[in-house]
């Protein structure tokens, strides 16, 4: 799963735009006083092909985290 929120909904349909989904929202924690929360969200096999994009960006940490998810994805159990 790839998600991001956040209040700006400009920023989240951006991101949206580039990840090749939609725009979520908005939610609300309850309290009259918070801004709505937007949400652009990923999941299943275009989350790899952001992994595998991203990867060479990351540092070592990072690239072993996604080295794990992916791994972990080829070995699901159904």
């Amino acid at each position: 799963l790839i998600s991001v929120q956040m209040t700006d909904r400009d920023i989240i349909a951006r991101v949206a735009a580039i990840l090749g989904t939609k725009v979520l929202g908005p939610y609300y924690s309850g309290a009259h006083h918070i801004k709505p929360v937007w949400c652009a969200m990923l999941r299943n096999k275009q989350v790899i092909g952001w992994l595998l994009t991203l990867y060479i960006l990351m540092g070592k940490r990072r690239q072993a985290q996604i080295r794990n998810c992916i791994d972990a994805w080829k070995n699901r159990v159904y």
